[in-house]
C-alpha cells in the first residue's frame, strides 16, 4: 500500500512559558506546535488557502504601525523545496538594515539573513527535523535610530509550518518609518489559533451524465469520498460512501490529487501521486453512484520520480486513446519526460524518454532542462489539435520564445522553440504577477495561451498556429485586465456561451472601502469599489459586466472556493461556490450565454459543512 504515516507523541515540559508537542512521522520531519513566546509582535496568520481556491502564487499586504510589507507564498516544487522545508526570501525596498531570523523555542536564533539597503535580496532554506533543532518560526527585525537591530514581528509559530511547509515565502519590506493604522486582516487566523486542514474540492462528471458534479477529499481522519451529483437545477444529490484506504492516502502531506478519466468510460476518476516513499499511483475509478473502485498497482520508479522535489505533475491524454495519463517534468539535471500511460484498469505503463528537436529528429532537445529553469511555467494542452496532449513553457525574464513539446508515439516528444509573432509576449509571460492560462480561445481545436494578472490594460493571447509558432493579439477588454490584476481577484476559465471558444470570468475580493487599492485601465488608475457586485466576463467578442450582487458578494467571502463546471449540461460553463463554516448551501450561477447568470442557492445538508475550510483537524 502507499506509504502511510505512523505516529507517536511525546510531551516536553519546559521552563517558563515554553511548551511543545511533537508528533513523529516515519521517514518525514516532526511537526511541532508551540505556545507563542517568540520575540516581537505576533502577526495573524494569513491563510492563503482561503483565497483563489488555494492557487499559488499569492500575495498579501501587511500593514503595521510603522511598517508595510508584502508576504508572497509560492509553490516550492519548481524550486526543489521538499515537504519538510521552507525557503524564506527577504527583499528590501528601504535603506535601513532588515533581518529575518529563524527562531527556535529551545535555542533561540538558529540562522538569519540580512539586507542593508534598497534592492537587496537574501534567501535561506529552513528544514524541519526535530522539535529541539528545527526553526519554530521566523522573526522580523529592523534597525532604527542608532542602528540597533530590534525584534518587531514574528509569524505565528502555531501555523508557520502548517501553512508554509514546502513553499517559498518572500517578504518584501516596502516601508519602515510611516504612520499607519493596521488594516483588518480578512481571511486571517488570529494568532494562537491553529489553522485547520481544508477539504479538497474536485469538479468533474462523476456519473457520466454530462453535468458537472463536486467531490471532496478531506483532511486526516476522513474515510469516505463525499460526492454531490448535480440535478441540473442547482440542487444536488449527495452520497458519502467509504473508499477504503484511498481517503487516508489522499490526506498524506505532500500528496498531489489528480482528476481525469483514467479508464475512458466517460466518468471522472481520481488519482494520487507524490507521496513520500510510495511505490504506486493509487486510482479511484468512479462507478457512477458515489462509490469508487480503488486500484493500487505498483509503479515504483515513476512513483518515486513524482515525489522528487522540483517535479511538475501534469495530466492529459498524451497518446490520444481518450484515457488520462500523467507526465512529469523534473528538477535541474533531468534529461527526460517520464509519462505514465493509463492502461484503463487502474494500472499504468511508464516510459522515460528524452525529447528530440522537431527540425532535426536525430538531435536531443533541451526541453527538460528548460522546464527546470527557475521561473519557468509548464502548461499542458493540445497545441497542434491532433488529440494528444502536448507541453509548452513560458519562461523567466530574458526568454524570447515559447518552447513546445509535441507528444509523439511511445512517450517521445518533438520540440520546437520558436519566437512569437509579437516578440514581447515571452517577456510579458515572465512577469511574476502574470497568470498563464492554457485554453482554446479561438475555437480551432488547438490550445492557446492567455495572460492575466499583471498591472496591464490588455489581455495578451498567443494563438497557436499548430506548428510551435504563435500569433499574438494584445487587445483591451475594457477594464477586465485591470480587474483581473486586483489582489484577491480570481480568474475562471470556461466556455460561458457555448461557442467552442474559451472565455474568462472574474470574481472579486471585498476591500471594505479601502480606496488606496485600485486597478488599471487605458484611462489610468481607478479606485477599487468597496465590494464587487458583478461577475465580469471576457468573451472573444468583448467584455460584459452584468450585475449579480448576491453571488458576487458570496464569491468574495474569505474561504469561499469558486468552482467552474457545466452544472446543468447545456454546454455553457457555470460557477458554483463552496463556503466557510456556517454555509448550508452550494450557490450556483448558471450562465445565460450573454454574460448574465441565473443564481440558485439550494440547501445541501452536511455537504456544505464538509466542504468548508474549517472542517476537520490538522
Amino acid at each position: 500500500m502507499p506509504y502511510q504515516l505512523s505516529r507517536r507523541a511525546r510531551a516536553l515540559v519546559l521552563a517558563a512559558f515554553t511548551m511543545a508537542v511533537c508528533t513523529a512521522a516515519r521517514a518525514t520531519a516532526q511537526t511541532c506546535v508551540y505556545s507563542d513566546t517568540a520575540p516581537g509582535l505576533a502577526l495573524d496568520s494569513w491563510d492563503w488557502r482561503g483565497f483563489r481556491n488555494g492557487e499559488l502564487p499569492q500575495k498579501f499586504y501587511y500593514d503595521g504601525w510603522e511598517d508595510k510589507f508584502e508576504l508572497t507564498v509560492d509553490d516550492g516544487r519548481s524550486a526543489g523545496v521538499a515537504s519538510n522545508e521552507v525557503v524564506v526570501v527577504l527583499e528590501s525596498a528601504v535603506p535601513w538594515a532588515k533581518e529575518i531570523a529563524a527562531w527556535n523555542f529551545l535555542n533561540g536564533e538558529v540562522t538569519a539573513i540580512r539586507t542593508n539597503g534598497v534592492g537587496q535580496t537574501m534567501t535561506m532554506r529552513l528544514t524541519q527535523t526535530t522539535c529541539a533543532n528545527s526553526p519554530s518560526t521566523i522573526v522580523l527585525r529592523k534597525a532604527k535610530q542608532l542602528g540597533w537591530m530590534r525584534d518587531v514581528y514574528h509569524i505565528d509559530p502555531i501555523n508557520f509550518w502548517r501553512l508554509y511547509r514546502g513553499k517559498v515565502v518572500t517578504i518584501t519590506w516596502s516601508t519602515d518609518n510611516g504612520m499607519f493604522f493596521p488594516a483588518p486582516c480578512l481571511g486571517c487566523i488570529a494568532a494562537g489559533t491553529p489553522a485547520r486542514v481544508p477539504a479538497t474540492k474536485l469538479v468533474g462528471d462523476f456519473n457520466g451524465d454530462g453535468a458537472s458534479d463536486i467531490a471532496l477529499l478531506g483532511p486526516p481522519g476522513w474515510t469516505t469520498v463525499p460526492v454531490a451529483f448535480s440535478n441540473r437545477n442547482g440542487s444536488f444529490n449527495v452520497t458519502n460512501l467509504p473508499a477504503g484506504d484511498f481517503a487516508a492516502w489522499a490526506a498524506v502531506p505532500g500528496v498531489k490529487i489528480l482528476t481525469g478519466d483514467f479508464n475512458g468510460d466517460g466518468k471522472t476518476d481520481i488519482a494520487l501521486a507524490a507521496g513520500a516513499g510510495w511505490g504506486s499511483l493509487p486510482v479511484a475509478l468512479s462507478r457512477g453512484d458515489g462509490s469508487f473502485d480503488v486500484r493500487n498497482n505498483p509503479l515504483p520508479d515513476f512513483a518515486a520520480w513524482a515525489a522528487t522535489p522540483g517535479v511538475n505533475i501534469l495530466t492529459g491524454d498524451f497518446n490520444g486513446d481518450r484515457r488520462t495519463d500523467i507526465a512529469l517534468t523534473g528538477p535541474a539535471g533531468w534529461t527526460t519526460i517520464p509519462v505514465a500511460f493509463s492502461a484503463g484498469d487502474g494500472s499504468f505503463q511508464a516510459t522515460n524518454r528524452g525529447t528530440f528537436d522537431a527540425q532535426a529528429p536525430w538531435t536531443l532537445s533541451a526541453f527538460p532542462a528548460w522546464a527546470a529553469t527557475s521561473g519557468a511555467r509548464v502548461l499542458a494542452g493540445d497545441f497542434d489539435g491532433d488529440g494528444r496532449t502536448d507541453l509548452a513553457i513560458t519562461g523567466p525574464h530574458g526568454w524570447t520564445t515559447i518552447p513546445v513539446a509535441f507528444a509523439r508515439s511511445g512517450g517521445t516528444f518533438a520540440v520546437t522553440n520558436l519566437a512569437t509573432s509579437y516578440w514581447d509576449f515571452p517577456s510579458w509571460a515572465s512577469d511574476p504577477d502574470a497568470q498563464a492560462i492554457a485554453a482554446d480561445f479561438d475555437g480551432d481545436g488547438a490550445t492557446d495561451i492567455a495572460l492575466t494578472g499583471a498591472k496591464w490594460t490588455t489581455v495578451p493571447i498567443a494563438y497557436s498556429r499548430k506548428d510551435g509558432s504563435f500569433r499574438v493579439a494584445n487587445d483591451s477588454y475594457g477594464p477586465f485586465a485591470g480587474l483581473a490584476a486586483a489582489p484577491g481577484a480570481r480568474v475562471s476559465v470556461g466556455d460561458f456561451n457555448n461557442d467552442r471558444r474559451a472565455d474568462l470570468a472574474l470574481t472579486g475580493p471585498t476591500w471594505g472601502g479601502d480606496y488606496s487599492i485600485g486597478y488599471y485601465t487605458i484611462n489610468g488608475f481607478e479606485p477599487m469599489p468597496a465590494s464587487w457586485n458583478t461577475v465580469p466576463v471576457a468573451f472573444a467578442t468583448g467584455m460584459t459586466n452584468a450585475p449579480n450582487a448576491d453571488f458576487a458578494a458570496w464569491a468574495a467571502t474569505p474561504w469561499v472556493a469558486v468552482l467552474v463546471g457545466d452544472f446543468n449540461g447545456d454546454g455553457r460553463a457555470d460557477l458554483a461556490l463552496t463556503g466557510p463554516m456556517g454555509w448550508a448551501s452550494v450557490p450556483v450561477a448558471f450562465s445565460n450565454g450573454d454574460g448574465s447568470f441565473i443564481v440558485t442557492n439550494q440547501p445541501i445538508g452536511d455537504f456544505a459543512r464538509w466542504a468548508s475550510a474549517e472542517w476537520g483537524t490538522p
